[in-house]
């Protein structure tokens, strides 16, 4: 800390100018898009879209008391896919969506080519310091998210840097993530697809100490889905769809996964409260 300090010098002597600016204290929500949404009363909410996202899937995570939405890109993108993203990204643009998250720097390069002036970083941009936080602010980011690794001392500092920092109550965090499926695995974790990585995290969500003061967020974006087959190690899917493509590829794995859930039926026409029951049970 004493060594940030000393190299911003200048900018830590501005913070009591913003500090006098302080932003208003707000509750945020991110959710996927498609993802049900919890009941409560948001100041914003961030949807996480890829570059297969329609736009039908956003209407249905619109929330009727017509609360501020920003739609966030995802952590990782394909090569061959992000021409795909860039073109999603000018949909939503020309249908009227202007406030946008970025996930790393790509991402956030892209926003501002595109004209994009509102522009939050999620905590993969790892804004740990009032460094951090000044060079992302001179490429042109609004606000920022803290990232789950800060301890109680440095939240704090974050909070009052001045900048327009919101923090964690509650997240899925991945522990691991990677292109290629994990070859080993411990039996208390849960492992799924998304957007292109394999992630492994808690099925248990994370909940956070937040510092006084702070703009807070629920994080809802990276919960496992209930579309999951029994075996010694957890396999979650996205989709139904998905599942069963991936039992295709491993026809001999899906008999035994098969065999292993055949008295538990979770799927788009299962029932919700079986869902949640098996779903709670397994977590404990």
């Amino acid at each position: 800390r004493e060594k940030v300090e000393k190299a911003c010098g200048e900018e830590l002597q501005n913070a009591n100018l913003r500090a006098n600016e302080s932003p208003r204290i707000c509750q945020r929500l991110k959710i996927r898009s498609g993802q049900t949404m919890p009941s409560g009363e948001w100041d914003e909410i961030i949807i996480a879209i890829n570059s297969k996202t329609a736009d039908e899937t956003i209407e249905q995570s619109n929330s009727p008391n017509n609360q501020t939405f920003r739609l966030a890109l995802p952590v990782y993108t394909a090569e061959p896919d992000f021409n795909r993203l860039r073109t999603t990204v000018k949909r939503f643009l020309r249908a009227g969506y202007d406030k946008w998250e970025a996930s790393d720097l790509a991402t956030l390069r892209m926003l501002r080519e595109l004209g994009v002036s509102d522009i939050t970083a999620d905590w993969t941009l790892y804004a740990f310091n009032s460094r951090a936080l000044r060079e992302l602010s001179a490429m042109g980011v609004k606000r920022f998210v803290a990232s789950p690794e800060n301890n109680r001392e440095n939240l704090q500092y974050l909070a009052e840097s001045g900048y327009d920092v919101e923090f964690l109550t509650q997240q899925s965090t991945p522990l691991f993530v990677s292109l290629t499926e994990p070859a080993a695995r411990p039996t208390d974790l849960a492992v799924f697809r998304r957007d292109g990585l394999w992630v492994t995290t808690k099925p248990v969500p994370r909940t956070f100490e937040t510092p006084e003061g702070g703009s807070t967020r629920l994080d809802l974006s990276w919960s496992c889905q209930l579309f999951y087959h029994y075996s010694a190690i957890r396999l979650v899917f996205d989709t139904e769809s998905e599942s069963k493509r991936y039992q295709k590829k491993q026809p001999n794995r899906s008999n035994q996964l098969n065999a292993r859930s055949a008295n538990v039926k979770l799927g788009a026409g299962a029932d919700r409260e079986q869902q949640n029951s098996q779903y709670e049970h397994d977590s404990k």
